[in-house]
């Protein structure tokens, strides 16, 4: 696992660089809410506040969603949606909401042989790339540590960001989030102790 460390004054260069190659999902506020909503400007990012109105785990698993249309009569026919299958960078994603996520995939991905797979779920999940941001200072109604999670936890997320002052310490955790990092390594410093 590689650590790293970003200048928080290169955050919006980042995300802003992350946005021009794939769509770019964050936390924005909206009428004093958080919503987890596509970032147009990295300057519309809010990190300020912990948790989001709707949890982020509705950008897969929507509460709506086409599976299949139809057409009557005597040329009658059923068409699937194409899945969009481009990359998904879901930046600010708290690791127990990124947790949601582990708890519901063997329910729509399989967890044996056999078992039904969700293509419209599977896709999703597997075009998403979660960057996580560590809980400082975790709201007094947060449970994490009760499901022996941590605030701060690797477990869920690609990559995780911890606000450590005047930079964030950043930690690749899979495969997925060091292919997306290594083209962007000079923003980056090797953390240090």
């Amino acid at each position: 696992m590689e650590q790293l460390t970003l200048p928080k004054e290169k955050l919006p260069e980042l995300l802003g660089e992350i946005g021009s190659k794939f769509e770019l999902i964050g936390p924005i506020e909206e009428n004093g809410f958080i919503a987890f909503r596509k970032i147009n400007d990295p300057k519309e990012v809010n990190l300020d506040i912990l948790l989001s109105r709707v949890p982020p785990k509705s950008l897969i698993f929507q509460q709506t969603e086409t599976l299949f249309t139809y057409a009557k009569g005597k040329d009658s026919k059923v068409q699937t949606p194409k899945i969009d299958e481009s990359v998904r960078v879901i930046f600010g994603i708290r690791p127990c909401d990124a947790r949601g996520y582990d708890i519901i995939d063997p329910v729509f991905m399989g967890k044996k042989e056999g078992d039904y797979i969700d293509p419209f779920y599977t896709k999703k999940r597997n075009r998403s790339i979660l960057i996580g941001l560590s809980c400082n200072e975790p709201d007094t109604n947060c449970f994490c540590t009760s499901f022996d999670d941590s605030p701060a936890n690797t477990k869920h997320v690609d990559i995780l960001f911890t606000d450590i002052g005047d930079k964030y310490y950043v930690e690749i955790v899979t495969e997925k989030g060091e292919d997306l990092i290594k083209n962007l390594s000079k923003i980056f410093s090797k953390a240090t102790e």
